[in-house]
């Protein structure tokens, strides 16, 4: 139900603002925050809240800039918001990033993200 969900999601953001208040200022809240609101914006058909989720993965980069896979989630974002200059800059990133992973398979791209990235970057 539409109401439930929304109020589900208000309670969520408020837990989220007052761990940020007190204190915690991970990656893994950031990385929470911008999954929460990309749910919502999901849910309530609210699509502006994917600009605030665009913030909080670029702050997770700002804190963990070497992490392939939230890489990965802000360019598929920014793909999906239509943004694909800023999403090739991060799949090329997330290229090399997995590129510098060789010597563990399991920290590489998997071959479908791979095959993907490599598509979107042909059609530039």
């Amino acid at each position: 139900r539409p109401g439930d969900a929304r109020a589900a999601v208000h309670r969520a953001i408020i837990a989220l603002d007052q761990a940020f208040t007190g204190g915690l200022d991970s990656a893994a809240y950031w990385r929470l925050r911008a999954h929460v609101q990309e749910q919502a914006a999901q849910w309530l058909s609210e699509p502006g809240r994917l600009r605030s989720a665009v913030a909080a993965w670029r702050t997770v980069l700002a804190r963990n800039p070497r992490s392939l896979p939230d890489h990965l989630a802000l360019a598929d974002l920014l793909w999906a918001l239509d943004d694909h200059g800023a999403a090739r800059e991060l799949y090329r990133r997330c290229l090399e990033l997995s590129a510098a992973q060789y010597l563990d398979p399991a920290r590489q791209l998997r071959d479908e993200d791979r095959a993907r990235i490599e598509a979107r970057l042909r059609d530039e």
